[in-house]
């Protein structure tokens, strides 16, 4: 029986590893004496197997790092700026006065009674006599501020004189909601107190 080359590189990958019988190897090797492309074969399957490089976890993983890195540089820049754009705001609102009138907007109007009777005293804001929420920010709120001398009775009318808040008693430090007054609308507010200075806040 004649041995082909099929038959031949059947057996070599055996032969190559060492395993196939004495006889096969005989048989194998007088084979390549005379057949050059069965040799080639050989040579071909003997050579080291050129795999492609093997980047180790780390290596592999450094181009996202990178990524990861500028992203992470980004959102703390931005954390910074968006810090630094409050305080700075936050500041100016505290600062500059019209802002700071304009967030927080305060009147307040100091009453001194001289007078033993106990007559309605009208109060004055800043030679006014009106009193008008002319900001969105005022929480419509009355205080009867802590330094002040004693309680006091108080009452709100409009500008045609309309009793809008009747009698209304605020002890030292304490404050009541004006929610019913509106926006831009002028009010006189009037007070019933015993002798002294009082301090009357509306923020």
């Amino acid at each position: 029986m004649k041995i082909t080359c099929d038959i031949i590189e059947d057996l070599l990958p055996s032969y190559i590893d060492q395993i196939c019988s004495e006889d096969s190897c005989k048989l194998l090797e007088e084979h390549l004496k005379t057949c050059n492309e069965c040799k080639r074969k050989v040579q071909e399957m003997r050579e080291p197997i050129k795999c492609p490089a093997v980047y180790s976890l780390e290596e592999g993983s450094n181009p996202f790092m990178k990524i990861k890195k500028k992203n992470c540089m980004k959102i703390i820049i931005a954390i910074i700026v968006s810090i630094c754009v409050t305080s700075g705001m936050f500041f100016a609102i505290q600062e500059i006065g019209f802002l700071k009138d304009y967030f927080y907007p305060m009147n307040f109007a100091v009453v001194r009674n001289t007078s033993e009777t106990n007559d309605w005293i009208t109060a004055n804001f800043s030679n006014e006599e009106y009193l008008v929420f002319d900001s969105i920010f005022y929480d419509k709120e009355m205080i009867n501020d802590a330094n002040s001398d004693g309680d006091i009775t108080v009452r709100i009318l409009d500008e045609n004189q309309e009793v809008i808040m009747d009698k209304v008693t605020l002890k030292v430090g304490t404050s009541i909601q004006l929610k019913e007054l509106k926006k831009n609308k002028k009010y006189i507010i009037q007070i019933k107190c015993n002798q002294g200075t009082y301090f009357i806040n509306f923020v």
